[in-house]
């Protein structure tokens, strides 16, 4: 007998989606919500609103690459404002 594990979402219980994008950096996969056609996705209720990025034309990032690429953004901009 086979078995199998649905994986789900701890925030909404539901079976998550397979991955659909590759990452413009690291080339991983993982799911985005706006290419299934729904109205939100991870990327803008989990980080900060700076979409479109800087050289983004290439396609999304994953969550872990998002993520350092809006720290080096924060950071750039920090040392933008100490230097002024």
């Amino acid at each position: 007998m086979t078995s199998f594990i649905i994986a789900t979402s701890s925030r909404n219980k539901e079976p998550m989606d397979k991955p659909n994008k590759h990452c413009a950096e690291c080339g991983a996969a993982f799911v985005c919500d706006y290419a299934l056609g729904k109205q939100t996705c991870w990327c803008s209720q989990n980080f900060p609103a700076v979409m479109p990025m800087k050289n983004s034309e290439s396609g999304c990032y994953c969550p872990v690459c998002l993520e350092k690429k809006i720290a080096a953004l924060m950071l750039e901009a920090s040392a933008k404002r100490g230097a002024g």
